[in-house]
């Protein structure tokens, strides 16, 4: 919270010359949006694992409830559509096995 308050309270009038602090003062309003999504849970932080180049990959088909497929398709081209879906529906992996317990032998 240190950094929002620094970068709220941030004045133009400081008398700091560095590159970093113009960057700071050009790019405040990205940092608090930045900060905002965080808190509200909106940032999506991906495991480095999801796309590790070194891991090996394999396809799967999957079955599943079409409007299911399609409500998690719409959210991820609303909300994600610079990611692809197969790093989405990783990802979502990863978080159903936080949220339940580790998977022994996996990261």
């Amino acid at each position: 919270m240190l950094i929002c308050y620094l970068l709220i309270t941030f004045s133009d009038d400081s008398d700091g010359q560095s590159d970093e602090i113009n960057f700071v003062k050009e790019n405040r309003e990205v940092f608090i949006k930045l900060l905002e999504m965080y808190q509200s849970n909106n940032l999506l932080i991906l495991d480095e694992s999801v796309y590790n180049k070194n891991a090996e990959y394999l396809n799967k088909s999957n079955k599943m409830n079409k409007e299911i497929y399609e409500l998690f398709s719409q959210l991820c081209n609303e909300n994600y559509h610079h990611l692809k879906m197969q790093v989405l529906i990783a990802h979502a992996l990863l978080d159903f096995r936080d949220i339940n317990g580790q998977i022994p032998g996996i990261y």
